[in-house]
């Protein structure tokens, strides 16, 4: 072999390793690249000890629980009234996401259990909600409070970017990482309105005083509020009652409320996975976990105003 054929397979043989040499970083550089598919969570899969995949089906199961018992939820709604069943089921909720903070190495099944106790204890809600609304103002007044409602929903979500962008960069306060401070804010703010709630809302309209004696209404004032919600609709006279099988089997045979649920899924059926994941899309384009958990806020600022303008419209 000629020294110029013995070269020339040297410099092929720089070019083959250098072309296999993994490319320079800095250590920023990867600590956003590893970050980005934690970017909503703070470490939260690393450190509660499950994976990408288990986050997704934890993620999941929680919608799981909310189909389950949400039927069952609105039969308890109709028995006992919602003034004890909404304060019940926000103070249950908040326990629930208080003592997720404490799931740090506990591992997949206490990550499942929390996930689908949290769906459980939030299943009725927004259904108990609007049923209340449906007591204090007629037919054609509901559309406009429902929007209203659903304000105050987007605002929360609205919030809930924000709020985290603050509450993350507590890792390390107490011993505790961001994800945790944030659970047990959030948690904790959840159950002092719960507290307030089971406090001050009024029984009904028929009976407008609080828990701790607050009367909203004089006896007039109640009247007329009961009185006209009864001429809109007479089905409204009993606040408290007990729901039959017949009833039950045709509201779930009505075709006209199978066609809203079949709607209302293929309208809703990827908000769960865009909810769970923004933050990771927002860091593709090489925002920090932070950042992106503030800007996938805005979206629901948005919908602040189209969702009051669609309820008007309604």
């Amino acid at each position: 072999m000629s020294e110029k054929q013995s070269n020339s397979d040297m410099i092929d043989s720089d070019d083959a390793a250098r072309d296999q040499t993994p490319p320079e970083w800095s250590a920023k550089e990867e600590r956003n690249l590893v970050r980005r598919g934690n970017a909503m969570t703070d470490n939260f899969m690393p450190e509660v000890g499950i994976n990408q995949f288990q986050y997704n089906v934890g993620n999941q199961l929680m919608y799981l629980g909310i189909v389950l018992f949400e039927i069952p939820s609105n039969l308890v709604l109709y028995r006992v009234g919602p003034a004890v069943w909404i304060g019940f089921q926000i103070l249950a909720w908040g326990l629930v996401a208080t003592f997720q903070a404490f799931i740090k190495g506990q591992g997949y099944g206490a990550y499942l259990a929390t996930r689908f106790l949290l769906g459980i204890c939030e299943c009725g809600y927004i259904p108990a909600a609007l049923f209340t609304i449906t007591r204090f103002y007629k037919q054609e007044e509901t559309s406009k409070r429902f929007g209203v409602f659903f304000v105050g929903n987007m605002a929360a979500n609205g919030a809930a970017g924000l709020l985290a962008f603050g509450i993350l960069r507590m890792r390390g306060i107490g011993g505790l990482s961001g994800w945790q401070w944030l659970f047990l804010i959030e948690g904790m703010l959840t159950l002092v309105v719960a507290v307030a709630f089971i406090l001050f809302f009024p029984r009904s309209t028929a009976n407008p005083v609080s828990l701790v004696g607050l009367r909203y209404f004089n006896d007039h004032e109640a009247q007329i509020l009961t009185a006209r919600v009864l001429r809109d609709d007479p089905t409204k006279v009993q606040a408290r009652t007990n729901v039959s099988r017949e009833e039950l089997k045709a509201a779930l045979t009505n075709w006209r409320l199978i066609g809203h649920v079949l709607t209302t899924i293929l309208c809703l059926s990827a908000q769960a996975s865009l909810f769970a994941f923004a933050p990771s899309i927002v860091a593709t384009y090489g925002y920090g976990r932070l950042q992106a958990n503030a800007m996938t806020s805005i979206g629901y600022w948005i919908l602040l105003v189209t969702t009051v303008a669609w309820g008007w419209i309604a």
